[in-house]
Order: C-alpha cells, then structure tokens, then sequence
C-alpha cells in the first residue's frame, strides 16, 4: 500500500466529519451519457448526524449483497485478527474488495472504514 493511500486512511479514521462528507460525495455520484462517473455538486452537505442516517440506509439496502460477499467469499471473520494487527492494510484490501462487488459508486475507502470503525461488519457478519 503506498505512503498516500495510508495517510487518507488515518486521516478519514481521525476526522470522522470529513469521512462522512467524503462518503456522501461519492454515494452521489452520477453516471453521464458517456459512462463517466461525475460528483454531483451538492449546494450543501448534510450534518454528518444525517449523512451517518443515509450510511445506514444505504448498508441495510444492501445488508445481503454485503453479508454474502463480504463474510461469505471475502471471509471477513477469518480476517478480522488481521484488522486488529494490521488495520490501514486490511482497510485498503476491503476497500479493493468493494470497489469490484458494489454496482453503485461509492468511495470504497470511506466505506470501508465506516464499515469497519462502525461495527457494521461484527454485526453483519456474526463473528465470535
């Protein structure tokens, strides 16, 4: 993982008002006649109160599609030491992992470290 990719990880894991921000910017997305994704220029970006409320929409709109790939073929629980040894490396090779499954643009490191730092994967997973 290069010395960039790991800073924007840390950084987004110490600023969670710019993580959320950053999530919201990608989810929002739209793709051109061109098949070029462009960011929607919001006149302005919700409290991060709200945008943590469409997070959480948007991960129970795909709650199945995540738990089969994520626990299943990617297989979170066997991996999640790793996260605890390891975290900006394992939240890079997720956020990899993300960007091939999900159909929708998002930015996958935001993502995956909301996935991460939030719990959701303990919890969609069930590990023990």
């Amino acid at each position: 993982m290069d010395s960039k990719r790991e800073s924007q990880i840390e950084n987004y894991i110490l600023n969670e008002d710019k993580l959320y921000q950053d999530w919201y910017t990608g989810f929002n997305q739209s793709k051109s006649e061109d098949n070029q994704y462009t960011v929607q220029v919001a006149v302005s970006i919700p409290s991060t109160d709200k945008v943590k409320e469409l997070f959480d929409n948007w991960f129970n709109g795909n709650r199945n599609l995540l738990k089969d790939k994520i626990c299943g073929e990617w297989g979170y629980c066997q991996k999640k030491e790793d996260f605890s040894q390891h975290e900006a490396q394992s939240i890079a090779l997720l956020a990899d992992f993300l960007t091939v499954i999900l159909v929708i643009p998002v930015n996958s490191i935001a993502t995956a470290i909301i996935l991460r730092v939030g719990k959701y994967l303990d919890h969609l997973c069930e590990c023990e």
